[in-house]
């Protein structure tokens, strides 16, 4: 099938041809330019590889029978400089078998003949520059994923690190917090605290064992401060002791105002029963 001829819409790219007979690159150059390109020529292939030393084109063009060294040949040093670049051959000569060997290897793209049917060559030259833009823009994305890849993996690395931190700030509160309540239970005094909302979110044995009578403990967590002492309101100074009596037992109870946070803010009381006074 002869690729598209809607040269109007060719994609413009980089070329290199490489011919000895000055006359076929005029021929080319004058062909080719018309469809956008922009074009460079040697007529020695060593010249050639001088070029691609410091320039990278989309595609390079050579004839195969050159006095110094075949197209094969050239196309072979060339796709060790240019990888990417697209690599046709375009002569009247041809060894089948050396061309067949060259395309599996991938050294070149493409064996178009001499001479050439003008629409044919500019169709095949349009498609592989085609082509050529759809491998660079493959590899584009395939840097991009790559990238984006090492990224995640790179955050995968850090929120391990992170959650392992946090699991071990989690460990150690979690083990300060037993201990402190197994400080607070071994108190032989009457503690416990409520939150701003006078809800009594804190006690230790002893405080329940005040609570209730002799031998039932109450535990007061969630019941509301004024349920159990309806005259206690949120004080509005710290007490430095105020008589009470609760379940038949009188008591002096001192507060504590307790603010580890805007969120975390209570009281704390400590009950005196008369007996331990």
């Amino acid at each position: 099938m002869t690729p598209t001829s809607e040269f109007s819409v060719a994609p413009t790219g980089k070329l290199l041809l490489v011919d000895d007979e000055p006359n076929i690159l005029t021929a080319l150059r004058r062909l080719l330019r018309q469809d956008g390109y922009r074009i460079d020529s040697e007529t020695d292939p060593n010249a050639a590889i001088e070029r691609l030393q410091s320039e990278d084109y989309d595609l390079i063009i050579s004839d195969q029978r050159m006095p110094q060294m075949t197209g094969l040949d050239f196309l072979r040093l060339a796709k060790e400089l240019r990888p990417h670049s697209i690599r046709i051959v375009l002569s009247g000569y041809t060894d089948l078998n050396s061309v067949t060997s060259a395309i599996n290897e991938g050294s070149i793209y493409k064996f178009l003949t001499k001479p050439w049917d003008a629409a044919q060559l500019r169709g095949h030259i349009a498609a592989a520059i085609r082509h050529k833009n759809l491998e660079d823009e493959n590899r584009r994305i395939s840097e991009q994923l790559r990238t984006v890849n090492a990224q995640l993996t790179e955050a995968n690395a850090q929120l391990a690190a992170l959650v392992s931190k946090q699991q071990l700030s989690l460990f150690r509160d979690e083990t300060a917090l037993q201990t402190l309540q197994e400080v607070l239970r071994q108190i032989p005094l009457p503690i416990f605290g409520c939150d701003h909302q006078g809800m009594v979110v804190l006690s230790n044995e002893a405080a329940e064992s005040f609570l209730g009578p002799e031998g039932n403990p109450i535990c007061p967590l969630g019941i509301d401060i004024q349920s159990l002492w309806p005259e206690l309101s949120e004080p509005e100074r710290p007490w430095k002791g105020h008589n009470i009596a609760i379940a038949g037992k009188r008591a002096r109870i001192e507060c504590r105002p307790i603010e580890l946070n805007a969120q975390a803010r209570g009281w704390l009381y400590m009950i005196f029963p008369e007996h331990s006074q």
